[in-house]
């Protein structure tokens, strides 16, 4: 689907690319006997903060945030399933907008700090705790890592990022690595982000244990990326640039005008999520969009 508002289009767009899609794809695994699922994050969180805008542009950036918010709104009013959207101009113009609508009550809220699960958003935390870990110990990521990180992101393979949190961060305890995941996005302020397991990891997800973020998690590291205030500001270029090369572009970048250029990380669940968080580039001020989405029925029923 896509939102339109004046001078600003915004696609919302959840498909899949059938041709690119096996690498990232995970299947929901159903917990083993009376296993409870494992708590969820809190949903306190911790907002971006915006610069304020005055006068005429302060007027007319809450008039096209209003105007957004009423068509995501009714957009997702007669959606099925959970999903969470939103949007953060950059230039500071344009106020945020938050849409949390869940799918089985019919209820819409203005609301974005609801954990859902990330499935291959967690990787963007991975990327980041990679690049912190050998800042704070003075260290220049090698080929391989860098490798690693590259095939991560840009195609979403699994296998690198599970070796970089159990070899890279967990010097060969994956359980280490994750506490270091999950450490870094505490520091940064991101408290609905947890990695309780590997990617692909069957045999956890049927004990319950499950990956969460929030739309405005991802947006903020998204922003700490684009800000060059993510670890450093070499990194942030670094972590940038994969982002910018992603080949995984049939959800926000498939919405958005031609010309318009994003950066963006997915995310799939089969039979569960469908994510999406992008930095776009446009001539009147780049913004940040998420776009997370919970179904139990299957991916095309989720779209």
């Amino acid at each position: 689907r896509k939102a339109e508002k004046k001078n600003m289009m915004i696609g919302i767009v959840c498909q899949r690319d059938p041709e690119t899609d096996e690498p990232e794809e995970e299947t929901a695994v159903p917990v083993q006997g009376e296993t409870q699922p494992e708590e969820k994050p809190s949903e306190e969180q911790e907002q971006s903060p915006v610069e304020t805008p005055t006068g005429e542009e302060q007027e007319s950036g809450q008039q096209e945030s209003d105007q957004l918010q009423e068509t995501l709104s009714a957009q997702l009013a007669n959606m099925a399933s959970e999903w969470a959207v939103y949007f953060h101009d950059l230039s500071g113009q344009r106020e945020d907008v938050a849409c949390y609508h869940d799918g089985y009550t019919s209820q819409t809220v203005v609301a974005a700090n609801t954990p859902m699960v990330a499935a291959s958003l967690i990787k963007l935390w991975i990327m980041a705790a990679v690049y912190d870990r050998a800042e704070s110990e003075g260290e220049t990521l090698d080929a391989q890592t860098l490798s690693l990180i590259s095939s991560m992101i840009t195609v979403s393979d699994n296998d690198s990022a599970n070796s970089l949190v159990a070899n890279v961060l967990g010097a060969g305890d994956a359980q280490a690595g994750m506490a270091a995941v999950n450490a870094y996005a505490r520091r940064i302020g991101c408290q609905g982000t947890t990695q309780s397991r590997l990617m692909l990891d069957t045999e956890a997800q049927a004990q319950g244990k499950e990956n969460y973020t929030t739309v405005t998690d991802c947006a903020k590291i998204l922003e700490m990326i684009y800000s060059g205030t993510c670890v450093s500001e070499e990194a942030s270029k670094e972590m940038l640039g994969y982002l910018r090369q992603q080949t995984r572009t049939s959800k926000i970048p498939a919405g958005l005008p031609e010309g318009v250029e994003s950066a963006n990380k997915t995310g799939e669940l089969a039979g569960l999520a469908e994510n999406d968080a992008a930095i776009v580039f446009t001539d009147s001020g780049d913004y940040i969009l998420c776009v997370m989405c919970m179904s139990p029925y299957s991916n095309n029923s989720a779209i």
